[in-house]
C-alpha cells in the first residue's frame, strides 16, 4: 500500500492523495481524523457473524492505513457507528 505500490504515488485529486501526502508531510497522524471528518461505519450482520462496512470516508481510511503501515504511529479517531435494526427484531 502507499507509492511504493504506486497507487499513491501519482498525483491525483481524490481525497486519499490529499490525505495521504498532507499527513506523510506532516509526520503524524495525531488528529488527522478529527471531529468534522469523522468516517460512517455500518454495523452489519452476514451469516450471523457482525461485520463493519466503510460507508463514508474510504480516502481518509485508505490514506491513513497506508501510513501506518509505513511506520507512523497509530492514533484513535472518533468515527459514526451506524446500524440497522429490523422490524422483527423490535
Amino acid at each position: 500500500m502507499g507509492p511504493d505500490r504506486r497507487f499513491l504515488a501519482k498525483p491525483d485529486p481524490g481525497r486519499q492523495y490529499q490525505c495521504y501526502w498532507a499527513w506523510r508531510g506532516i509526520g503524524s497522524l495525531a488528529n488527522a481524523i478529527g471531529p468534522g471528518d469523522r468516517p460512517l461505519i455500518e454495523a452489519v450482520e452476514l451469516d450471523g457473524n457482525p461485520e463493519y462496512e466503510i460507508v463514508d470516508g474510504w480516502g481518509r481510511l485508505l490514506s491513513f492505513a497506508a501510513l501506518v503501515l509505513e511506520g507512523l504511529t497509530f492514533f484513535p479517531f472518533e468515527s459514526f457507528l451506524a446500524s440497522r435494526t429490523h422490524p422483527d427484531d423490535r
